[in-house]
């Protein structure tokens, strides 16, 4: 019984994730590009402003919870304002598509190193502000990976960090439907 509770909440934050960041990528079609796009491409837009506004908010406030949660309900009511615009024959092949990508995020297997890389790092975006000369206390700090400035903004609560390892899993799903 725990597993289908378990897929259920993954399945209710892979729903909420992936319209978030579509409801980003509609912000940044219709209002300043002004360009017809499709679902995967309108997705990998979403991720593009949820990475530049990840950067810019964490430059001068850490990443809270709260925070996160405003940038995510923000986004799903944008993407739910611009549902209407999408054709039905989009509709279904994003559904497919949505459901093989939910049936592979379900395998999901971390990697033995995420607690030295991935997730400190996460944290310190959710606990910082940015710190300039952070990184003589570890080279990793340097330069990382534009997904873990996307990834710390999806912290939930009582679930914190441990759905984070779901974005890769929806920008592949996009990437596919592009």
């Amino acid at each position: 019984m725990n597993y289908v509770y378990n897929i259920l909440i993954q399945l209710i934050f892979f729903i909420f994730f992936s319209f978030s960041i579509l409801g980003y990528g509609f912000l940044l079609k219709d209002k300043i590009l002004k360009i017809d796009f499709n679902f995967g491409e309108t997705g990998i837009l979403g991720f593009f402003v949820l990475y530049v506004l990840s950067v810019l908010i964490n430059l001068f406030v850490p990443i809270n919870i709260y925070l996160s949660l405003v940038i995510l309900f923000f986004g799903s009511i944008v993407f739910l304002n611009n549902i209407k615009n999408i054709s039905i024959s989009s509709r279904l092949i994003f559904c497919l598509i949505f459901l093989l990508s939910f049936i592979s995020s379900l395998t999901i297997n971390l990697h033995d190193d995420h607690l030295l890389y991935q997730l400190p790092y996460i944290q310190y975006k959710q606990e910082f502000k940015i710190i300039f000369g952070f990184v003589f206390l570890n080279d990793f700090l340097a330069y990382s990976h534009g997904f873990y400035d996307v990834m710390a903004l999806f912290k939930v609560p009582f679930y914190e960090n441990r759905l984070v390892f779901i974005i890769p899993v929806i920008f592949f799903m996009f990437f596919i439907f592009f």
